[in-house]
């Protein structure tokens, strides 16, 4: 059980991170400096420094809070009577709902620096891609168990590649993904498990 210090604390970063997210989204990454950020969050360089080492701690921290908001979104309790289709759709749709507005902004940044920065990408995939897909592996686990169904070993990395491709897509200007982005979950599903229509 977290005491008063721990909440403090957890505030202050979230705080921190909020302020980051605006600064990365008006500047863009490579401009903002962490004086640009402390400036936005109200508070002096070292306090900063303190919760965050440095400005890719700073952006590894923005994606791991999204992806913890993903996983929170998704209630174990809530998939376990679902039929296939429902259960693809609701994996699909809060990763993609998710990185929508400002936070498309901090995908972009993410995947710019990783391609320059073997750090940022080695973090990203230990920190965010790995327990966001072994999380959604053991609810899929649990979901084929209670309906004595074998889902194949690489569903989820599939899963995975199909929603960090469909992103990629989205922020490299794909018109006809932005206009129907809302509804992808839903065709997806049905070409998932129908296959594509003929």
């Amino acid at each position: 059980m977290k005491n008063l210090q721990d909440h403090l604390k957890d505030s202050r970063r979230t705080h921190i991170l909020q302020a980051a997210a605006h600064i990365f989204a008006e500047k863009g990454f490579k401009a903002a400096t962490i004086k640009d950020v402390a400036r936005a969050a109200g508070m002096g360089d070292g306090t900063l420094y303190y919760h965050f080492e440095n400005k890719h701690a700073l952006l590894l921290g923005l994606l791991e809070h999204l992806t913890h908001n993903v996983q929170q979104n998704i209630n174990p309790l809530d998939i376990q009577d679902l039929d296939l289709r429902s259960l693809l759709k609701t994996f699909l749709q809060h990763p993609l709902g998710l990185f929508q507005g400002s936070h498309s902004e901090l995908f972009k940044v993410m995947v710019s620096e990783s391609l320059v920065n073997s750090e940022i990408a080695s973090r990203f995939q230990q920190q965010i891609l790995q327990p966001m897909l072994l999380g959604a592996q053991v609810q899929m686990q649990s979901w084929a168990e209670r309906h004595q169904r074998t889902l194949p070993h690489w569903s989820m990395p599939v899963l995975t590649a199909l929603i960090l491709g469909l992103l990629v897509q989205r922020m490299l200007g794909d018109l006809s993904l932005q206009e129907d982005w809302d509804q992808l979950p839903d065709l997806l599903a049905d070409v998932l498990v129908k296959g594509l229509p003929e």
